[in-house]
C-alpha cells in the first residue's frame, strides 16, 4: 500500500520521510510519497500492483522509488515522500489468499524483467526462519533482501545483488548478502515491517536500518564498502587529492576533505560517522596542513571542494558537538544553488538536511539554460534562500516532467513555480496563483513574492478536488460520495461518526471491497450519526489525509478535531461483520446495529464475504 516511486513524499515524503521513515520515509517518504514514474525499479508499480496508488496521487510516488532505495525519508514526499518507500505492498500482494495465484497480474509481464533462472547466486545466502537469527548473530554486516519469486522488481535486482555479493566475497570485504522469500518466511518479513518487495535492509550485530543505496551491483558494492571499511580515504599528497577532486567534478559532485591534526578524537569520529551515513560526495582526511590551506582551509577544519554553488565551502559547527549538524549541513551543500529534477538526484534533493521544503520551478528547456531571463530570477533567488529552501528545476520538455506536473496540477507551456513541504504526516503543495486560485505565468516579482510568502509560511496550500457532486450523484450504491473539497464538510462533521475509504478506479482490492462497502453503508443508512462514504483518491487529496496506498480505509470520530489531526486508521477485519462491529466500537455516538434482513436461504454467508 505504500507508494513505490514521490514512489516524488520516501523518496520527496517516500527520502524525506524516510526522515520521518517520504518512514520518502514524505516531493518522497512521505515526498517520498511514493508510484507510477518510471524513475527506476520501482518506477512502473502504480500501473503493476493495485497496492501502489498513483503518481498523481502521490508525490512520493514521483520520486520516491527514484531514491536510492531506501524508504526515503519519503515519509516527507512520503507520500511525495516518503518515501520513498517500497516497490509494492506486502500485505496487499503477498499475503491475500484472495489473490493468490494471481501471478500474472502483479509478477513480470512479457518477460519485461527478463529470465532470471540462469543467475548464479553462490554467493548469496538463502535465509529461513532456521538460520536468520543465527547468521546475525555470528556476522557483524548483513545485508537481506526480502523478496517475492512473482515480483518483477526483485527480478530485476537478482543479477544485481547476485554479482554484488560475488564481487564482495572476492575482494574480501566481510559482509554476507543474504535473501530472504518472505511470502514462505512471512514471520520473519512481519517481524522486520517488511512491507514491500523487494525491500533491502542493513544489519549491523543484528540491529536494522534501511537500505539506501542504489540497486546496481556497484552501487551496491559501493555502499557496503563505505560501511564495513573506512569511510573516508587518507590522502598525503595534492597529486592523490587533485585526482579524487577531477574524478568527483566529472561526476559533478563534491570532495568533502577532513582536516585533522590526528586522525583520531570526538571531531573525527563525527566526520566519519558523517561520511558513512551522507551519500553522495567523495570523503577524503588528512594530517597535512598544506593540503587544507591549498583549498582555503586549516587543521580542524571540513571542507566541501566543489566547481558549483559558489565553490568551497567550509562548515562552521564544532565537530566535537557530535555528527548531526555536520550531516545535515553536508547534505545540503552536496546540492546546487539549483537542481535540474531526474531519476538520478531526486532522492538528495528531498534529503537535504534541516531544509525540508522545496521550490520548484517547472520551465522549458530553454528557458532553464544558464543566462537566460528565466533561469537567472530563480538563480538569484534561490541563491537568496539558500538554506531555507531548495530550489529545483523541471524541465517540461522531458518525460520525467509529466508526473511531477500531474502531481501539483501544473499543465500548459508556461513557465511556473510550486512549493512543496513534506517534512509534516500530510505533505503540503502550494501553487504561484492569482487572488481566483488559477495558476499565473513566472515573473521575476511574482516568484519573489511566492517565495518570500512561502518561507514566511504565510501560503495556504493547494487541495486538489473534483467538483462536489450534487443531486443524485451526492451517493452511490447508498455510499457518500466525498470530493477533496467536501472532507471538511462532511468527514470532519463534529456530529457524525463517518468511516470514509479513500480508492482507486483501477484498484483490484477496492473493487472487490465495494459491494461489502455498499451493503455496509445499506446496513447503516437508518443511523443518522453514522456517514459510510468514499473518496477517489486519484482525484482528490486533503491535508489531513495520509494516503499511501488504495484502498485506504479511516475513520473520523463524531468531535471536532484539532488542525492536522489525522483521522483513526481502520483496523478490523475488510468484512460486513467486521465492519460493522468495528464501527459499532468506535463511533463517538452510540447506536445499535440495525438487525441484516433475510438473506435468503442458500446465499453466501456475509461474512465470507471478504477482501
Amino acid at each position: 500500500r505504500r507508494p513505490a516511486t514521490l514512489n516524488m513524499a520516501a523518496r520527496m515524503a517516500a527520502h524525506q520521510r524516510h526522515r520521518h521513515r517520504f518512514s520518502f520515509s514524505s516531493f518522497f517518504v512521505v515526498l517520498c510519497v511514493v508510484i507510477c514514474v518510471n524513475f527506476g525499479f520501482s518506477s512502473n508499480l502504480g500501473n503493476q500492483y493495485d497496492a501502489s496508488p498513483s503518481d498523481s496521487s502521490s508525490f512520493s510516488a514521483i520520486i520516491g522509488l527514484s531514491f536510492p532505495l531506501g524508504h526515503v525519508r519519503l515519509s516527507q514526499f512520503g507520500p511525495v515522500m516518503a518515501a520513498a518507500a517500497a516497490d509494492v505492498s506486502a500485505e496487499d500482494l503477498g499475503a491475500d489468499e484472495d489473490y493468490a495465484g494471481e501471478e500474472e497480474d502483479y509478477g513480470d509481464e512479457a518477460g519485461e524483467y527478463g529470465d532470471d533462472a540462469d543467475v548464479d547466486e553462490k554467493d548469496v545466502l538463502v535465509l529461513t526462519s532456521d538460520n536468520f537469527e543465527s547468521t546475525l548473530k555470528e556476522n557483524k554486516f548483513v545485508l537481506v533482501e526480502f523478496y517475492a519469486p512473482w515480483c518483477g522488481h526483485c527480478k530485476a535486482l537478482k543479477p544485481e545483488y547476485a554479482n554484488a555479493a560475488t564481487t564482495l566475497k572476492e575482494e574480501g570485504v566481510e559482509v554476507v548478502l543474504a535473501k530472504v522469500d518472505a511470502t514462505e518466511e512471512s514471520d520473519i518479513a512481519e517481524d522486520n515491517n517488511v512491507e514491500g518487495y523487494p525491500t533491502l535492509k542493513w544489519f549491523v550485530n543484528g540491529n536494522p536500518v534501511e537500505y539506501e543505496g542504489g540497486r546496481d551491483a556497484d552501487a551496491i558494492v559501493a555502499w557496503v564498502k563505505k560501511r564495513t571499511g573506512p569511510p573516508a580515504e587518507t590522502v598525503e599528497t595534492a597529486k592523490a587529492l587533485d585526482e579524487m577532486i577531477t574524478k568527483a567534478d566529472e561526476d559533478k559532485s563534491a570532495v568533502v576533505l577532513g582536516c585533522f591534526a590526528k586522525l583520531e578524537g570526538e571531531s573525527h569520529a563525527a566526520y566519519e560517522d558523517a561520511a558513512r551515513e551522507v551519500d553522495g560526495p567523495t570523503y577524503a582526511q588528512t594530517t597535512d596542513a598544506k593540503l587544507c590551506k591549498a583549498h582555503g582551509g586549516s587543521l580542524g577544519d571540513i571542507i566541501v571542494i566543489r566547481t558549483y554553488a559558489g565553490g568551497n565551502k567550509i562548515y562552521e559547527g564544532d565537530g566535537s558537538a557530535g555528527a548531526a549538524a555536520l550531516k545535515s549541513f553536508l547534505r545540503l551543500e552536496r546540492l546546487d544553488w539549483i537542481e535540474l529534477f531526474s531519476q538520478d538526484n531526486a532522492w538528495k534533493i528531498f534529503d537535504a538536511g534541516d531544509v525540508t521544503r522545496q521550490v520548484i520551478l517547472f520551465a522549458s528547456g530553454d528557458e532553464l539554460d544558464e543566462g537566460e531571463e528565466t533561469w537567472n530570477a530563480f538563480l538569484e533567488m534561490a541563491k537568496k534562500y539558500r538554506g531555507k529552501l531548495v530550489a529545483v528545476a523541471v524541465n517540461t520538455d522531458t518525460e520525467e516532467a509529466s508526473q511531477v506536473a500531474e502531481y501539483f496540477g501544473v499543465a500548459g507551456d508556461d513557465a511556473t513555480v510550486v512549493g512543496f513541504d513534506g517534512e509534516s504526516e500530510s505533505p503540503k503543495k502550494y501553487r504561484m496563483t492569482d487572488e481566483k486560485g488559477e495558476l499565473i505565468p513566472f515573473s521575476k516579482d511574482g516568484l519573489e513574492t511566492f517565495m518570500k510568502k512561502f518561507d514566511a509560511g504565510e501560503l495556504t496550500p493547494h487541495v486538489k478536488s473534483a467538483p462536489a457532486p450534487t443531486g443524485a450523484k451526492m451517493y452511490e450504491g447508498g455510499v457518500r460520495v466525498v470530493v477533496g473539497s467536501t472532507v471538511n464538510e462532511i468527514a470532519k462533521d463534529p456530529t457524525k461518526d463517518v468511516l470514509l475509504e479513500v480508492y482507486a478506479p483501477w484498484c483490484g482490492h477496492c473493487k472487490q471491497i465495494a459491494p461489502i462497502y455498499k451493503k455496509l453503508a445499506k446496513r447503516l443508512k437508518s443511523i443518522d450519526s453514522v456517514v459510510i462514504a468514499k473518496m477517489d483518491g486519484t482525484e482528490n487529496e486533503h491535508p489531513d489525509l495520509a494516503v499511501e496506498g488504495f484502498p485506504t480505509i479511516v475513520f473520523f470520530p463524531a468531535r471536532e478535531m484539532a488542525e492536522n489531526e489525522q483521522p483513526v486508521s481502520f483496523d478490523g477485519e475488510r468484512t460486513l461483520d467486521g465492519m460493522l462491529e468495528w464501527v459499532h466500537e468506535n463511533a463517538n455516538v452510540p447506536f445499535e446495529i440495525p438487525a441484516a434482513k433475510s438473506s435468503g436461504k442458500g446465499k453466501k454467508s456475509e461474512r465470507k464475504e471478504e477482501l
